[in-house]
């Protein structure tokens, strides 16, 4: 199991890699999934866990983030 610490640097390094959007992103949700697997993270919202685990929390949303704004805007065509 990587630690957060570890898991911070491969965001990190991915984030501010020359590697395409779609890559990214596929990279950033294995280690989403990585971090679930290894630190339980609840699939629904637990406020409790969250609280309890706010560094792994702090991480986890971070990186979630960091997926949403990646993705390009849609083009006039697609819309």
């Amino acid at each position: 199991m990587r630690t957060i610490r570890r898991i911070n640097a491969v965001d990190e390094k991915i984030i501010h890699s020359n590697l395409n959007y779609r890559v990214k992103g596929l990279k950033l949700a294995a280690l989403l999934r990585e971090m679930e697997r290894d630190y339980e993270i609840p699939a629904t919202g637990d406020r409790r866990w969250e609280e309890e685990n706010q560094d792994i929390f702090a991480l986890y949303s971070k990186i979630k983030f960091s997926i949403e704004i990646k993705k390009p805007a849609p083009n006039k065509e697609q819309v």
